[in-house]
């Protein structure tokens, strides 16, 4: 394992842990309207901007990627989790959907299934590979049609 230290490392981790407490306190006053949505929308926050902090600090290429790719899975949820969020915080009972939240969640599973195999067919980003900018290693501007 191979880990380097970035400013910019040590910041998103420190900001995943304050994101996180933050969702364990609305937990804990979970009473009050919109909160189960909250805790998710700031527990996916959370999940974010650790796998963002520890990518930066991954110096091999491999995990690098694969922390970059897992932090898709809260990018594609928090649109879903935010309009969760609105509708049970403004005091609308009534689902979503017919058949609640479940059908909103079909594209961020196509979504996060297309990222994680986006080598086989470019559909997310036209290229895969990862540049090294300084300390940094940052994702291909070139996106693909599903993007």
């Amino acid at each position: 394992m191979a880990w380097q230290y970035t400013p910019f490392a040590l910041l998103y981790t420190r900001v995943a842990v304050v994101v996180a407490g933050l969702a364990a306190w609305v937990y804990r006053n979970r009473m009050r309207s919109g909160t189960q949505p909250l805790v998710g929308l700031l527990a996916a926050t959370s999940f974010w901007t650790l796998c963002a902090g520890l990518a930066m600090a991954r110096t091999d290429p491999f995990w690098s990627a694969v922390l970059g790719n897992a932090t898709y899975l809260a990018i594609v949820t928090i649109p879903v989790l935010f309009l969760y969020f609105a509708e049970s915080y403004s005091g609308h009972e009534t689902p979503l959907t017919r058949y609640g939240l479940w059908p909103l969640l079909v594209v961020p599973a196509i979504t996060t299934v297309l990222i994680w195999t986006n080598p086989f067919h470019h559909l997310v980003w036209a290229q895969s590979e990862l540049y090294r900018t300084g300390v940094v290693g940052t994702p291909p501007l070139l996106e693909g049609s599903w993007f």
